[in-house]
């Protein structure tokens, strides 16, 4: 693949799951994590997994290969996740799945990674209603500084 189509992967596990009253990453749904499903359709379209966290030393069962980074800015939501992932990554694209879509599919990654185009910033889905789901989408690194500005700015959600 063209260098500039190079992606790795980010797991968005930092969240606190207040509402969900557990650590939604840990929930088993079909004998494993969802943490784990996300990564097992994530990992062949990589060629690095991260996991944003929001403490360091937080782990979850996956493979030793995974590259754990921590939120730069506490309590910062999703937004933080993505920075973290952005300054860490090796690579220009960053394919973004939070931890609690379980059964996102390799079509859909498949898909999303197809419209990337030498301009864009992020290719993001929409529902047929015009509804984004920015928590599962392909981030560039040149996207970067328009995050911190956000972060700046207090802005949490992506």
């Amino acid at each position: 693949m063209p260098s500039d189509e190079r992606t790795s992967g980010l797991i968005l596990a930092g969240g606190q799951s207040t509402r969900f009253g557990m650590d939604k990453a840990r929930f088993v749904i079909d004998g494993a994590p969802m943490i784990r499903h996300v990564y097992d359709v994530v990992y062949p379209f990589c060629s690095e997994v991260l996991v944003s966290v929001a403490e360091a030393g937080a782990a979850y069962p996956l493979p030793g290969s995974v590259r754990y980074v921590t939120d730069q800015r506490e309590n910062a939501g999703p937004l933080a996740g993505l920075e973290a992932g952005l300054l860490a990554t090796s690579t220009p694209w960053l394919l973004v799945v939070a931890c609690d879509l379980p059964f996102v599919t390799p079509g859909l990654l498949k898909r999303l990674l197809s419209h990337r185009t030498p301009t864009a910033k992020a290719v993001v889905p929409t529902t047929p209603d015009g509804r984004i789901h920015p928590l599962c989408a392909i981030y560039h690194r040149r996207l970067l500084p328009i995050v911190q500005a956000h972060l700046d700015a207090g802005q949490r959600a992506l």
